[in-house]
């Protein structure tokens, strides 16, 4: 099929969409189930906005190496720069964290998800296009923002139910929380302190033939945590790193 002047399309039977030719998309991919995964050629130089929306199955973008407008990073589509995300797999589930080298949320980057998902934002980002989280279809997700409030375009949120969690150290959003509602929207914003709480220690396991396994309370909002141990006997001794743990839903090691 076509999906541009100059620009055609494959699906084999494995669901790769293979996009090839030059010039930019103008139609797009919506709903197909089909999909799998989509493979966009070094010759495209405009990604239609929300052309993958409702692919149920989608996991993940590849860009062919002599594409000099696009990028991928864990299959995630950036503007060769990696300023902007433009497009976000309808099919990837799970939590994810978008690169710090972010500035703006293209539109309709992670429009018409099905599968539920956690995202978080980094301080970096500064734009949120048009419909860039709209039409999250029959799910809760979890939104978090780590930073000040962005610019944000027209109809986010549309046809959106989800929780946005937001830095209470910023004020602005909460002046900005009526101004974003539009139709559909059911928005449930909570705010969180940027700062974690320390977490307690809740058991200390030791068996002196093996090991010791310490177990803590989860810090809200934390990233991850340090285990560090006293190699004297009081408090005032040195102290060395056991474990950098990157997982800040882990509360055991």
């Amino acid at each position: 099929g076509t999906c541009g002047d100059n620009l055609t399309w494959e699906l084999n039977s494995r669901g790769v969409l293979t996009i090839s030719g030059e010039g930019e998309m103008t139609s797009g991919f919506e709903n197909m189930t089909e999909i799998t995964s989509v493979v966009i050629g070094d010759g495209v130089t405009k990604i239609l906005p929300g052309a993958f929306g409702g692919c149920t199955y989608l996991k993940s973008f590849t860009i062919d190496e002599g594409n000099g407008y696009y990028e991928t990073i864990d299959g995630v589509i950036f503007t060769e720069d990696l300023g902007t995300l433009v497009a976000f797999p309808t099919g990837k589930s799970g939590t994810y964290n978008v690169p710090d080298s972010t500035t703006t949320i293209g539109e309709k980057a992670f429009y018409n998800r099905i599968n539920p998902s956690a995202f978080v934002i980094p301080a970096s980002v500064t734009t949120v296009e048009d419909y860039a989280f709209a039409e999250f279809t029959d799910t809760i997700e979890k939104i978090t923002f780590k930073g000040d409030v962005p610019t944000f375009c027209e109809n986010v949120f549309a046809n959106t139910k989800t929780q946005i969690y937001y830095p209470e150290e910023y004020t602005g959003w909460i002046e900005i929380q009526e101004s974003l509602i539009s139709e559909g929207t059911d928005l449930t914003w909570i705010g969180y302190s940027l700062t974690p709480e320390i977490p307690t220690i809740s058991s200390v396991y030791s068996n002196v033939q093996t090991s010791v396994k310490v177990t803590w309370t989860a810090s809200e909002n934390a990233d991850g945590y340090e285990l560090w141990r006293s190699t004297t006997p009081d408090e005032e001794g040195e102290w060395s790193r056991v474990k950098t743990i990157t997982d800040g839903t882990k509360v055991q090691y």
